[in-house]
């Protein structure tokens, strides 16, 4: 029997009578289109004693929760009616029973702040929660003195079919202005916030003096919060499924009677294992292939640390794979190219060899600050991404064997990316003998060809992320859902605190790590569904990425076909060691856009 497989589909169980007597809900409604954004409207109603929350996410109108009370809409109007824009505002108490249920859940959620939470910092701005774990924030120090540069949030919300979304955030210190680019608002036009007393994130207000910070983040940077990390309590904790797990903890504490939330579950599904026979056929096909091909290790820097470094990555191939390579300064077109090179931040203001052309050549960087001191991994990094470019470079599959998968005839993948701001579809068809071509095709409203209808199916659908056509006109569209996988967090929470840290093995594997392992495949209706998490084999203790569910349909009574198309997510070199969340032909096709692109 298979085990449940949890997802952030929430169900709810709410108690109307027993919220009505506990609180009072209020919309305020702007006479403008809508309110800004960050708007200090969105705030004020928290400086009202009594209030506990405010939920906002576009439009013209919020919600605000609040302790009930005969005096409350008279206290929220001389909150909201002196402040700016004021005079544009209506206030106005609902029922319950006439908002959608999302909305109450909302408020609920972005009221816990008021709740003591062991190791969150929770934080109810501008309408929307904001969490952040101590760990996260990014300092900098310059003799006894350290400063706060960067606090990274966790966004927790509700959509409107009662999902969970975990958004990361981050607040950076108005310090860091010069490195943060502005587009659509100007500086002057986001809100700032200060760390209060007690460490939680709250709107500065006009005498405040100390530390600001506005929701932005840096230019090249990407704060990333791993999914899940089970290698003790502390590490958990300060992963997204470590704050979601104490999050819905205390709301259903909080709120006994009232409300409580549940993970939706699915129960018939089927999988697809990544078997260690598997890994151990792409590692001999990587290895036949670097053996048949001269590898250079190109030093662009040029200096005693690079040429260190390059004599590591020598070893290392050697060791991992047993080829050698030779170090040099050129590039060459036959050879397979390691090129070795400073990050982006150093070439910041100089020449970045990082967007040079080197047209007909496979070429693949390694950075010297990322990975001085840890060439294997380096190693491993890079060179699946060096052989994926030297077919692309060859127009043949030679990392898998095409024609195992039994398809007769040609079939092409399709995707569409933005350049310059101009949307355009890209497609690569590969024939029965692994050889492949890439074609651009554009939108065209006054001629058709084979290619049409998919161009067509991406303009009107902001979810599609893929599209498989096959020879004899049948297509399949891979789309985006806002659904994901959620493990077993709470044992997994359980046996972390109990002193239980060894969660690995086939048994606890299978038992609390089910919904982020291998392929799961599932039908709802007349549409497939599917989610790719990281092999099961030697099952690491942190996972930084969720298993989004993603959705297959036929389009225009063609026959679903996705189930052949499993085979190709069950393939380790496209992502170093873990299954590809598309099939891997889309990972052929993003490396010719990138080429493109340069």
């Amino acid at each position: 029997m298979s085990i449940p497989i949890k997802t952030n589909q929430l169900e709810v169980d709410l108690n109307l009578s027993q919220f009505d007597q506990k609180f009072d809900v209020f919309k305020i409604t702007t006479s403008e289109k809508y309110f800004n954004r960050g708007a200090y409207m969105l705030d004020t109603p928290l400086l009202c004693n009594n209030v506990q929350s405010v939920f906002f996410e576009t439009g013209n109108n919020y919600f605000v929760l609040i302790l009930k009370d005969a005096a409350n809409k008279s206290r929220l109007k001389s909150a909201l009616l002196n402040a700016d824009g004021g005079e544009k505002i209506t206030i106005a108490q609902v029922n319950t029973e006439g908002i959608e249920q999302r909305v109450v859940v909302s408020l609920l959620l972005n009221a816990i702040g008021s709740f003591e939470l062991d190791f969150l910092r929770l934080n109810n701005l501008t309408g929307r929660l904001y969490c952040f774990h101590p760990k996260w924030i990014k300092t900098s120090s310059r003799g006894n003195e350290s400063r706060v540069l960067k606090i990274p949030c966790l966004n927790i919300s509700v959509s409107k079919d009662l999902r969970l979304s975990l958004i990361v955030s981050t607040f950076s210190s108005v310090a860091l202005k010069k490195k943060i680019a502005f587009t659509k608002r100007k500086f002057e036009q986001y809100p700032q916030y200060i760390l209060s007393a007690n460490n939680t994130l709250r709107r500065k207000l006009r005498d405040d003096t100390g530390e600001c910070f506005i929701i932005r983040q840096t230019k090249g940077d990407k704060t990333e919060i791993p999914f899940l990390d089970i290698q003790n309590t502390e590490r958990f904790e300060a992963s997204k499924m470590g704050v979601l797990t104490e999050v819905i903890q205390k709301f259903n504490k909080k709120y006994s009677g009232v409300c409580s939330l549940r993970f939706k579950e699915i129960s018939d599904y089927s999988s697809l294992e990544c078997s260690k026979s598997l890994i151990s056929k792409n590692n001999k096909i990587v290895k036949e292939y670097l053996e048949s091909t001269d590898i250079k290790i190109v030093d662009l820097i040029g200096d005693d640390y690079s040429k260190a470094f390059c004599k590591d990555i020598a070893l290392t191939l050697t060791e991992k794979y047993g080829v050698g390579a030779c170090i040099g300064k050129r590039i060459v077109k036959n050879s397979l190219n390691l090129c070795v090179i400073h990050n982006e931040l150093y070439y910041e203001d100089r020449n970045d060899p990082h967007n040079r052309d080197y047209s007909g050549a496979a070429v693949q960087h390694i950075t010297l600050e990322d990975f001085m001191g840890h060439a294997d991994a380096a190693i491993s990094t890079v060179v699946h991404e060096l052989l994926i470019k030297n077919d692309v470079l060859k127009r043949q599959l030679t990392l898998y064997d095409w024609e195992s998968t039994g398809i007769k005839n040609r079939v092409s993948f399709g995707v569409r990316t933005v350049i310059d701001d101009v949307e355009r579809y890209f497609f690569m068809t590969i024939n029965p003998d692994g050889t492949f071509a890439f074609e651009e095709k554009e939108l065209d409203l006054f001629s058709s060809n084979e290619y049409s209808e998919c161009v067509n199916i991406f303009s009107d659908d902001a979810d599609v992320v893929g599209i498989i056509k096959y020879e004899d006109g049948c297509i399949n569209v891979i789309s985006d859902t806002s659904w994901f996988t959620i493990p077993e967090i709470e044992s997994i929470y359980s046996l972390l605190k109990s002193g239980n840290t060894y969660l690995r093995g086939k048994e606890k594997r299978t038992e609390l790590l089910t919904a982020v392992t291998d392929i799961r495949t599932f039908v709802q209706g007349k549409s497939s569904y599917y989610f790719v998490g990281i092999i099961g084999e030697g099952m690491r203790t942190n996972i930084n990425h969720a298993s989004n569910i993603r959705r297959v349909d036929s389009y225009k009574g063609s026959e679903l076909r996705f189930e052949e198309m499993l085979q190709l997510m069950s393939v380790p070199f496209v992502r170093n060691g873990q299954l590809t969340v598309i099939p891997f032909p889309f990972k052929y096709l993003r490396e010719y856009i990138a080429f493109l692109t340069l």
